[in-house]
C-alpha cells in the first residue's frame, strides 16, 4: 500500500535522495483500477513540463523526471476531443495528469493490452515504463485499427 508522507515527517529532500522502489513480479497479477475523469483539476494543478508554449519547447526534449533518458518530444503533442492535458483519479485517490503524445519512442509498454475500465472510449491500455530505468511514466492506448498514443504523467516529465 502506498501512503502519503504528509505528516510522517518525510521531507520532500529525503524522498528525492532515497525514493521509494517498488518490484512488480508480473503485471498480470497487478489489479485492475478505474481511472475516473476530474473535470477542471488540472487547471490548478503545477504539472512537472509546461508545453503549452511550443514555439519554445519545440527544440527540446522531454525526458524522464528519474534518469534523464529522452521520452518524447514537444513536436508529438496531440489532442483528443480537443484537450491534450487530462486528470484522472485511480480508486486510490491518486491523481494523475497526464499528456496524450503521438509517439513517445523512449517508453516501453508493458503487460497485456485490457479494456477494462479504460478512460479513452474504443482504446485498450497497457502500462508505459521509461525504456532506461523502468520508471512509470504513464500509458500506452490503441485501438482496434491499430491507432496509438501514450498519455504520460507530467508530474514525472522533465523538459530539457
Amino acid at each position: 500500500m502506498i501512503r502519503s508522507n504528509e505528516g510522517k515527517g518525510l521531507s520532500n529532500e529525503a524522498l528525492f535522495l532515497y525514493p521509494p522502489v517498488f518490484h512488480l513480479p508480473s503485471t498480470t497479477t497487478l489489479p485492475r483500477y478505474a481511472l475516473k475523469h476530474t473535470p477542471g483539476k488540472h487547471k490548478q494543478h503545477q504539472p512537472g513540463i509546461d508545453i503549452s508554449d511550443s514555439d519554445t519547447a519545440v527544440d527540446k526534449g522531454i525526458r524522464c523526471r528519474q534518469c534523464g533518458h529522452t521520452i518524447t518530444s514537444p513536436a508529438h503533442k496531440l489532442e483528443l476531443q480537443g484537450q491534450h492535458i487530462y486528470c484522472f483519479r485511480n480508486p486510490a485517490d491518486v491523481d494523475f495528469v497526464i499528456g496524450c503524445f503521438q509517439q513517445a519512442e523512449g517508453c516501453r509498454p508493458s503487460g497485456g493490452a485490457t479494456t477494462e475500465h479504460s478512460w479513452f472510449q474504443g482504446y485498450s491500455w497497457r502500462i508505459a515504463l521509461c525504456g532506461q530505468c523502468g520508471l512509470h511514466l504513464g500509458w500506452c492506448y490503441t485501438n482496434n485499427s491499430g491507432g496509438s498514443f501514450f498519455g504520460l504523467i507530467l508530474d514525472q516529465l522533465l523538459l530539457q
